[in-house]
């Protein structure tokens, strides 16, 4: 009787073990920049963050082109307009934001992006820190 106790009390204790369980969703810092303008005029854009970005001819955003960096510069259209420059793997104090128009600067900012937290494979799994920050881009 004494070891039949000893087996169900070894027994509670092995199956009342959990392991944490994370995804491996691909989930990196990130920063993006919002661009805003009244009108967008046809043309070559190139728009930077920190000196990584994106080359576009617009009006029809042909010939979009992003460096073939380690943060992975990305951008969205919106409108027949630009939209959104995204850097991944990418989440520093501050950012530079440089805006292009047919070779001539129209903005240099120094951005400084509000983080958020969040742990997107679950929890202890890691965490990722992201921003969007609006930027309105003068006429060119």
């Amino acid at each position: 009787m004494a070891r039949m106790m000893w087996i169900t009390i070894a027994t509670m204790g092995a199956t009342g073990c959990v392991t944490q369980e994370c995804n491996l969703m691909y989930a990196p810092d990130m920063v993006s920049v919002d661009l805003h303008a009244d009108a967008w005029a046809d043309g070559a854009w190139r728009v930077e963050i920190d000196g990584a970005g994106c080359d576009v001819t617009l009006p029809e955003g042909a010939d979009l082109v992003c460096d073939a960096v380690q943060e992975q510069p990305s951008l969205t259209l919106d409108g027949g307009g630009l939209g959104t420059l995204s850097l991944w793997s990418y989440a520093p104090p501050t950012v530079e934001l440089v805006v292009l128009h047919d070779g001539v600067e129209v903005l240099r900012e120094e951005l400084t992006p509000e983080y958020a937290e969040d742990e997107p494979n679950g929890e202890g799994c890691g965490e990722r820190r992201s921003a969007t920050v609006d930027v309105d881009v003068p006429a060119a």
